[in-house]
């Protein structure tokens, strides 16, 4: 029997409608995402690499990434940062794997939000890290002003504290679609209008997903600000957005919870 033989195009189609308009709305993905990793899943398939170890390659080589980000020098910070984004490349390629092989599992689909959890989680902790060990080459230190932390101490927290609220952002997540799932197989939740206008908004969602997340700008925003050694400065920023976010969302998913 002749070997099936896949085409970018018939990886790309494998998307479901649904996942294919959330990945689209997702700028870098659709630029630098979809098509490397449409081809590197033809390369995979063409060795018969199975999904879990695609997964599991991948989470190896975005943990060397953040390992090369937190402790290496400025040349290996980049390219820790190029290893993070072959990581996002092929967690899109795994799932790629999985749908057109037919071969979706629940193992393989923990294993892939394990990967996840576990770069968002550490990535800007990785960056405090290099903040911390590094502070003499980034812009911030000779405009610092607090005296109550050193100003390496004060990028450590404000990375790590960017990583809690990423996770806890996540968490909430994860807790809002249980008991919204529990709640719906009861037919017990009742969207109303007051509830639709507490929704964030679609250029919200927008905006927030392109800036916060990998499949956005993430990548390219670190990487660039790294490269004008300004890193300091964006976890700040970020952290105020972590912040912010995980307020006006805990704000939200209570809101809508109310009315069960």
């Amino acid at each position: 029997m002749a070997e099936k033989k896949y085409n970018i195009k018939d990886i790309i189609n494998s998307t479901t409608e649904e996942k294919n308009k959330f990945n689209n709305s997702f700028l870098w993905w659709k630029i630098a995402v979809k098509y490397p990793a449409a081809f590197l899943t033809k390369i995979f398939l063409w060795f018969k690499i199975n999904p879990n170890s695609v997964t599991s390659i991948s989470v190896l080589i975005g943990l060397i990434g953040l390992y090369l980000i937190a402790f290496g020098k400025y040349s290996y910070n980049l390219f820790g940062i190029l290893l993070v984004y072959i990581w996002q490349l092929l967690d899109d390629v795994d799932g790629n794997i999985a749908r057109i092989t037919d071969c979706t599992s629940k193992y393989g689909e923990f294993l892939d939000d394990l990967g996840a959890i576990i770069m968002y989680g550490f990535l800007f902790y990785a960056l405090g890290i290099n903040v911390a060990l590094n502070p003499d080459i980034y812009v911030g230190h000779n405009n610092y002003f607090s005296s109550l932390f050193p100003y390496n101490v004060s990028i450590f927290i404000t990375g790590s504290m960017c990583s809690i609220l990423c996770v806890l952002r996540l968490y909430q997540n994860f807790l809002f679609n249980k008991v919204v799932g529990e709640n719906l197989n009861k037919n017990s939740i009742k969207i109303t209008s007051k509830e639709r206008n507490i929704n964030f908004s679609l250029v919200y969602n927008l905006l927030r997903s392109n800036i916060l997340e990998f499949m956005g700008f993430l990548l390219p925003i670190v990487f660039i600000s790294h490269s004008m050694k300004n890193i300091d400065y964006i976890l700040i920023l970020y952290f105020s957005f972590f912040l912010f976010d995980f307020l006006l969302s805990t704000y939200a998913h209570l809101s809508r919870l109310k009315y069960d």
